[in-house]
């Protein structure tokens, strides 16, 4: 599509349970006034800028939240791993998120898909992928993570993608590797 402009607030206003704008022209923020009966934004490539709105704090019904390729920025907030447990998909590709990854998306225990790709992330990958077993999707690529490959990225039995490729990682790849689904 091309539709540009902001998302009206009075969209956000609406109690969705699904909005899906992804490829167009949108710019802005999204707005405030998004409710906490969402189970699925999809707002990926667009012209998106800010940061993830405080009120989404409490969007526990959430399943998808899919930003990807667009300008959002600040740090990851950890509300997210906190409160969104219905999460199947976390899509934050491509965009200028900074800081590091918080150890709270340990409790995301339902994840399929995990792409925090091509942005600023710094610091270790935080080891949390224990509980993350219907992971079949991780991608840290392209940021500037350091210190070593975390042990439970080995329990991911489930991958058919991983990438933890161009980042400043260190160490050896443990025998463990040959755990994951081939």
């Amino acid at each position: 599509n091309k539709l540009h402009g902001s998302i009206p607030s009075s969209l956000g206003a609406m109690a969705l349970t699904l909005l899906s704008l992804d490829n167009n022209d949108l710019t802005g923020t999204l707005p405030y006034t998004l409710q906490p009966t969402l189970q699925a934004l999809e707002v990926s490539l667009n012209w998106l800028h800010g940061q993830i709105p405080p009120n989404f704090e409490s969007f526990t019904h959430l399943r998808i939240l899919s930003v990807s390729s667009n300008r959002f920025s600040g740090t990851i907030p950890a509300y997210i791993g906190d409160n969104m447990l219905q999460l199947q998909a976390l899509m934050l590709s491509k965009n200028h998120f900074n800081g590091t990854i918080p150890a709270s998306i340990k409790k995301l225990s339902k994840l399929r898909s995990l792409s925090m790709a091509e942005n600023s992330f710094t610091g270790a990958i935080p080891d949390v992928f224990e509980h993350m077993s219907t992971l079949i999707l991780l991608n840290m690529s392209m940021n500037r993570l350091t210190n070593t490959m975390p042990k439970s990225v080995y329990n991911l039995s489930e991958a058919l993608f991983v990438s933890l490729s161009h980042n400043n990682l260190v160490g050896t790849i443990a025998p463990a590797v040959s755990q994951l689904q081939s």
